[in-house]
């Protein structure tokens, strides 16, 4: 299955379920679910990533856009999302600005939210956690190790909770 293709698929079935149950309820009329797939080829190429999206946006009306892995394109993708003030749920891309943008200016950036991946800086703490032998205190022979060093020079050396 091609990259975001277990995404797709997950959504393709839910479609079909709210679908074959008459869709969705808005406002006592009952509406399809409709998805338009685009490959934003944003891995290869920022710039296609936000052509494509601009393209599809112009295309059909769309209410929400969900997905974005590589960080630099969703954050472009995700300033074109804001003009067009379309719901932007990114499931894939984890730079602290995505978030930051939020909170430095609401008004523009208030269609965004992260359901996923949390942002990279608590990725990297989730990865030493989960390397650290023993998560409940600070052991000097898992210090030693590659990972511990990396995890001291981080300035986090005391219990990741």
């Amino acid at each position: 299955m091609h990259s975001g293709g277990q995404s797709l698929a997950g959504a393709l079935l839910a479609r079909d379920q709210i679908n074959a149950e008459g869709g969705i309820n808005v406002g006592g009329v009952h509406r399809p679910i409709e998805l338009i797939q685009v490959d934003s080829n944003e891995m290869v190429s920022i710039a296609d990533a936000v052509a494509r999206l601009e393209q599809a946006l112009a295309a059909h009306d769309i209410d929400f856009i969900i997905g974005g892995f590589r960080s630099e394109a969703v954050l472009a993708m995700q300033d074109l999302a804001m003009e067009h003030e379309t719901i932007f749920l990114g499931t894939g891309a984890a730079h602290g600005d995505l978030g930051a943008r939020v909170e430095q200016d609401y008004e523009f950036y208030k269609y965004w939210f992260r359901l996923s991946p949390i942002q990279s800086e608590d990725l990297g703490r989730q990865v030493f956690a989960y390397l650290r032998p023993s998560p409940s205190r600070y052991d000097k022979t898992w210090a030693e190790t590659k990972y511990g060093l990396l995890y001291w020079e981080s300035g986090r050396c005391g219990p990741i909770r």
